[in-house]
């Protein structure tokens, strides 16, 4: 069995997810409008948004958490 931390690898995922889902598109638009009544009555809702923090980053780059890959070979 060999293990590898791809904690860096998953740094650059996420870092990848956020760029993409922030990509305009016009069925994001919608979406947005719909949640429009929610953001001007939650404080935290905007809270949430606003932030532009990803708690699963945060704790990637402190090096607070690890994602390792196991690899398991059959011996022949």
């Amino acid at each position: 069995m060999a293990a590898e931390s791809g904690r860096l690898d998953y740094i650059e995922t996420i870092r990848r997810w956020r760029a993409r889902f922030a990509e305009p598109s016009w069925r994001k638009r919608l979406v947005k409008l719909r949640l429009v009544p929610r953001w001007l009555t939650s404080r935290d809702f905007r809270l949430a948004f606003t932030s532009g923090v990803s708690a699963n980053s945060v704790c990637f780059e402190r090096q607070l958490l690890e994602h390792y890959r196991l690899t398991f070979e059959k011996r022949g």
